[in-house]
């Protein structure tokens, strides 16, 4: 019997002490938006409590987008991990983070939080996302994926508003990487009324030194009943440096066979018949 009571304590000492630990850190997620439309962007905020009385050092949070999402941080990815560092007895931290839909279709998603001290990620919380059609679609193209770096580019966008009532307060814009000329402005319009459509033309141009590869976005948004939404589409393309050397040879070489073809002609009218006196 006193060794049945002995286990006892013991089972309940470890109960009450894994409730202490877990309890230190308490975090929760909210999002601005719920459901979001292909490209639609939406926001997270993710606060994590340090529930003690004592400072907690080195805590980890790791952060998961479910099917049909991404987060951005500079790119898209599917993970984050987060040192949030040391948090102070009774303090709060938190990250603020970009989700990305990814899907056109209907799908019931979510966003996972993992966070704990060091590698112990032990603690969890879970908030709810969905993907939805959206009645208003929208086309990019640009004209190619590799361009010499003193050539321009052009990213033609078209949106189509299919939905039976207005949209209101439409934007677009390019955004491109830093020494980058965008030559076009940014398209706006009051009201883009059922069934028609807003189309723009982006002509960007890229430093002489650029080389490699490089994302274009083209950002926007619109009202609708009252509701915003805000969108991203990334545009990855390569850019080559131009070889001016080969540029100067060829011109060289054009200029060889122009003067042959000249000389050449002039010989021949040089050429008499002979019937011809001379």
């Amino acid at each position: 019997m006193h060794q049945n009571t002995k286990l006892s304590f013991v089972f309940v000492a470890l109960i009450l002490i894994s409730a202490t630990c877990s309890a230190q850190l308490m975090a929760g997620m909210t999002l601005d938006k719920s459901e979001l439309g292909e490209n639609e962007i939406a926001l997270l905020n993710v606060k994590i409590l340090n529930n003690s009385e004592s400072d907690e050092q080195n805590v980890i949070l790791r952060i998961k987008a479910g099917e049909g999402f991404n987060l951005i941080e500079g790119e898209e990815v599917t993970s984050i991990v987060k040192n949030m560092g040391t948090i102070k007895a009774g303090k709060t931290a938190e990250v603020n983070l970009k989700i990305k839909c990814i899907f056109a279709k209907k799908l019931d998603s979510a966003i996972y939080l993992y966070y704990g001290i060091n590698e112990e990620l032990k603690n969890a919380a879970v908030i709810n996302v969905k993907s939805e059609p959206l009645p208003v679609s929208v086309k990019t193209n640009i004209e190619k994926k590799q361009y010499n770096n003193n050539e321009a580019m052009t990213v033609s966008y078209t949106l189509q508003n299919n939905s039976a009532e207005n949209i209101y307060n439409v934007a677009v814009e390019a955004i491109a990487p830093k020494d980058f000329e965008i030559i076009t402005s940014p398209k706006t319009a009051e009201v883009i009324a059922s069934g028609e459509k807003l189309e723009q033309e982006f002509v960007i141009m890229p430093p002489l030194e650029a080389q490699g590869d490089y994302s274009i976005q083209i950002v926007y948004g619109f009202f609708d009943s009252n509701k915003p939404h805000y969108f991203e589409k990334t545009i990855n393309v390569t850019m080559q440096k131009t070889n001016y050397q080969l540029i100067g040879l060829l011109g060289f070489v054009v200029l060889i066979i122009a003067g042959y073809l000249f000389l050449k002609k002039e010989d021949k009218n040089n050429v008499k018949g002979t019937g011809e006196k001379k």
